[in-house]
């Protein structure tokens, strides 16, 4: 048992200088160094991979598309680890730009062949281009017209509860110039701004919204944004009771049922504020129902940014 003991207690003092090595800053950098020795050679190795690139056309300047084209091209690329790493995550010059500005374009197609693809490639550095998806295709293209049109807010809004959206929304400029090949330009009459949800909202809105550009491949516009204006307000409402509905009755020995009348009028509380009552109630009409008998209701003459509603909504003329 005691001559056993030396030897255990090295045994031990070895485990302990293994386990100190493995912590210690030499273990670690030596680790480092054979990583990054591993990473540099193998970063130096040829690969090939493929990369997407954007594709551009240029056209004179009297000629517009006429058919949408792929917005990106596939790639083969070869070349060494740093470069195609470049090239995939840094490189945001890369494109394909087809330019066919000073080519004299005498029919209504342009082929685009492989070889001009690969001569249209563009910041490829130390980089073999060894193959191209698609490696050809077809440019249509027809004479470029212009005109205005009306942009249309594809805009959702909920305004938060005792708030009211109380306008239409306005869009500055409300209108347009698009420019393109004549045949595509002729059937459109309104753009669309992008969507845009807005919740939530109690105060008014003063800001920027994009243009739909889900056409700009073909189609080039005047604006790519344009100002937004949300008018919000505080909700409130006029109650008018007691009203007459006998003052608004132009017919002799007829009385309505029943004889008084119920208004109230809602929106923001900037709006109430322009209703001269006055002049409400001197524009207040009836209308008949329908043709068979004597119900009648009274007409909004309010303008679509007041909710009015009328109570009882509908009253009976009777012979009296």
């Amino acid at each position: 048992m005691t001559e056993n003991t030396p030897n255990k207690i090295d045994k031990k003092n070895k485990e302990n200088e293994s386990r100190n090595f493995y912590l210690s800053t030499s273990f670690y950098g030596a680790l480092f160094f054979s990583l990054a020795l591993w990473f540099y050679t193998i970063m130096n190795e040829e690969y090939q991979t493929i990369v997407q690139i954007p594709l551009t056309v240029q056209l004179p300047e009297n000629k517009a598309l006429e058919r949408k084209l792929p917005s990106n091209l596939n790639v083969v690329a070869k070349g060494n680890g740093w470069n195609l790493l470049n090239l995939l995550y840094f490189n945001n010059s890369k494109n394909c730009n087809i330019n066919l500005q000073n080519k004299e374009l005498n029919s209504d197609i342009y082929e685009v062949t492989r070889q001009e693809i690969l001569k249209s490639i563009e910041y490829f550095q130390n980089i073999e281009t060894r193959d191209i998806l698609p490696d050809n295709f077809k440019i249509d293209y027809g004479t470029l017209f212009s005109k205005k049109v009306k942009v249309i807010p594809d805009i959702s809004i909920k305004t938060i509860e005792n708030f009211v959206f109380t306008d239409s929304i306005r869009l500055i400029p409300d209108e347009i110039e698009i420019k393109g090949n004549k045949e595509i330009v002729d059937k459109i009459d309104f753009i669309k701004t992008k969507h845009l949800d807005l919740n939530d909202i109690n105060e008014s809105i003063n800001s920027l919204v994009e243009i739909d550009d889900s056409l700009s491949s073909v189609l080039t516009f005047s604006e790519t944004a344009i100002k937004l204006n949300v008018k919000v307000q505080y909700k409130s409402h006029i109650i008018l009771d007691n009203i007459d509905i006998d003052d608004y009755i132009n017919l002799k020995n007829m009385m309505p049922i029943p004889q008084n009348l119920r208004i109230i009028i809602s929106g923001g509380v900037d709006d109430l504020k322009k209703i001269k009552l006055e002049n409400f109630y001197n524009n207040l009409k009836i209308k008949k129902v329908n043709k068979t008998d004597n119900i009648y209701e009274f007409e909004n003459t309010l303008p679509e940014i007041y909710k009015v509603e009328y109570y009882p909504k509908y009253f009976k003329l009777v012979e009296i």
